[in-house]
């Protein structure tokens, strides 16, 4: 399942300009540290470090593993292009990996009391394994576009599939995956139903334009999120950028992101890095974030 897992912050440290590893006689332990600033309207800073995952880390019931960057501020809206230049490959896993946009409420208490702490619609690209009952090709591992929810009031985690691209590890360079998430009733960042619209192209060509709806989900979106997230130590993926980073304002226009965004990523795999970073700056098209497992 595309879950957002709660961050366990009791790891979190802070520094300046600089990365330390530390050797251990019985495992290797790294612990990373970057700094990364900016949120949807203003910026900000924060520095976090964790453990690298030992052999298995990444595997459901255990934590799933994200490289990912995350605005602040309230919006009504976002948008991102998920632009493949490989696969996601997990033949025969049980978890999967995927690359994925979330649209968050991380605050209120409605949100806060769910299982897992939290209230979002998210939308992207995930290998599912044969036995999924989501999987848009039943009894198959596939790549499947897809959208999900995680609703308060016992509304729970709701996966739903949107396009079969094929196989586990079809090659994913021909296409071009639009997804914005929006309030479905004005430009608040506060609603209960919010529109997902995804616009696929292969080869430059609209093939499938699948949407849903995020219905009885009560929110004030205060996060916006991209990046890839791993839930099985099998999986690998290749470049995988996200590009036209958008957010929408309360007239219901939309500006590409100018910041970076904050670091919530535990220790890789999966990798995250800006390729182009977004700018307050001419010619800025909401910067170019690149996801990888290899």
């Amino acid at each position: 399942m595309k879950i957002r897992q709660p961050l366990d912050l009791s790891s979190c440290s802070v520094f300046e300009d600089r990365a330390f590893t530390v050797l251990f006689a019985l495992i290797l332990f790294l612990g990373s540290l970057f700094i990364f600033s900016g949120s949807a309207f203003a910026a900000s800073t924060s520095v976090m470090t964790h453990a690298i995952p030992l052999t298995g880390y990444c595997n459901d019931p255990n934590p799933h593993c994200y490289a990912t960057r995350t605005w602040l501020g309230h919006t009504g809206g976002s948008s991102t292009l998920i632009n493949p230049y490989g696969s996601l490959n997990c033949q025969s896993c049980n978890g999967f990996i995927d690359v994925e946009t979330w649209f968050e409420d991380t605050t209120d208490s409605q949100c806060t009391s769910t299982k897992y702490g939290e209230c979002w619609v998210e939308g992207g690209i995930s290998t599912w394994p044969a036995n999924d009952p989501n999987s848009c090709h039943q009894g198959y591992d596939s790549t499947c576009g897809f959208w999900a929810d995680n609703r308060p009031y016992g509304g729970n985690y709701n996966e739903h599939p949107l396009y079969n691209f094929g196989a586990d590890g079809v090659n994913l360079v021909p296409y071009l995956f639009y997804i914005t998430i929006k309030n479905d009733s004005g430009n608040s960042s506060s609603g209960s139903t919010w529109d997902v619209i995804v616009n696929i192209y292969k080869n430059g060509t609209l093939v499938a334009a699948p949407n849903g709806q995020s219905k009885s989900n009560t929110m004030n979106v205060n996060n916006i999120t991209i990046g890839s997230e791993l839930s099985d130590s099998n999986g690998s993926a290749g470049t995988i950028y996200f590009q036209d980073n958008q957010w929408m304002d309360t007239s219901g226009n939309f500006h590409y992101q100018t910041t970076t965004g904050n670091n919530y990523s535990t220790n890789p795999p999966p990798y995250g890095y800006w390729v182009t970073n977004p700018c307050n700056c001419q010619g800025n098209t909401g910067g170019s974030f690149d996801t990888y497992d290899s």
